[in-house]
This record gives structure tokens, sequence and C-alpha cells, in this order.
């Protein structure tokens, strides 16, 4: 019997959020702040199209990328601040 760590893969694997909160990297900044508000989460995972985690997104990093005067929040998806 192989006693090998089997690795995660999965945002529903490791996520503790309830509902978890999922974006994909060409999601809207804007679309995704507003369903942060809405569900009251702190961080979005980002996903690919398997649904594996490739990155996150926190409410401070929004704050921080809309009060950045240089940058479009209406233009911005989670490509441009996630992690």
């Amino acid at each position: 019997m192989n006693n090998a760590i089997t690795p995660i893969q999965c945002v529903g694997d490791i996520c503790t959020m309830k509902p978890p909160l999922s974006a994909e990297v060409d999601d809207s900044l804007p679309l995704i702040a507003f369903y942060m508000n809405l569900m009251q989460v702190e961080a979005a995972a980002i996903v690919d199209e398997d649904n594996h985690c490739i990155g996150f997104v926190t409410g401070d990093d929004v704050i921080d990328y809309v009060c950045d005067k240089k940058k479009s929040e209406k233009d911005a998806c989670m490509r441009d601040i996630m992690r």
C-alpha cells in the first residue's frame, strides 16, 4: 500500500469558505469584487478550466489595485491582480 500524500487539486478540497468563491483569470474585477462583498468573503480562489487552484485574490488586493490611480477598475481582470 502506498502511503504517499495525494496532492490536493480542486478548490473544493481545500476551501473552507461556505460557499467557496472561485473565479477564472479572465473574470472582471468589478464582478468578483461584487461577489466577494455579497458573500462576505475575504478572498477568491483563481482556478483554471479544470478547477485547479492557480492563485488567489484578497479583498486587500482589490482595494490596492483600485486605489492605484494609474489603473482602471472596469477594465481589470483577475489575471491583473492575482497572486
